[in-house]
């Protein structure tokens, strides 16, 4: 019995191991722990918006490409966190990348019922946040410096743990 139990626990170790050693590969060209690059960018709303004056509390940047398939899963897990912690708490930005039209955005913006704010990312943005895949998530800290990094899909749970 007790050698059954080791060998679950062996396993469920190995397999937390090999969790963690990839998302460290798979985010290890990502910034880290240093400021975030400033950005002015006009949202689906035509407001713009500059990183330097959302205010000063946790950040999400999550950064995604509408024809992603995992966007579209794990974009709702964004919104229930937005529905569930104070905006005065934590502040959310969705930031469109390889996009074509501002149309398609805002239809991905009104698909997913985003009461956040979705701004049009540029390939300055896409190359000044290293993004590489999607979607890619940044958490920023009160004074808008990175503190975590993911790429991949993010459970509700996984985001809360993060911020």
């Amino acid at each position: 019995m007790i050698k059954k139990i080791l060998y679950t626990v062996g396993q469920i170790a190995l397999f937390v191991a090999i969790y963690f050693a990839f998302d460290a590969w798979q985010t290890r060209n990502l910034l880290a722990d240093v400021p975030a690059p400033e950005f002015e960018l006009v949202s689906t709303d035509n407001q713009l918006f500059k990183l330097s004056e959302l205010p000063a509390q946790k950040t999400v940047l999550y950064f995604f490409a509408p024809w992603c398939k995992i966007c579209h899963m794990s974009i709702g897990n964004l919104e229930n966190l937005r529905q569930s912690v104070p905006k005065d708490e934590l502040n959310i930005v969705v930031i469109a990348l390889d996009w074509q039209s501002t149309e398609e955005i805002i239809k991905y913006k009104k698909d997913h019922g985003l009461t956040m704010p979705v701004l049009l990312g540029s390939e300055k943005t896409m190359k000044d946040y290293k993004i590489q895949a999607f979607p890619t998530y940044y958490i920023l800290d009160k004074n808008h410096n990175i503190t975590k990094v993911s790429m991949g899909y993010s459970t509700e749970l996984g985001l809360k743990l993060r911020t």
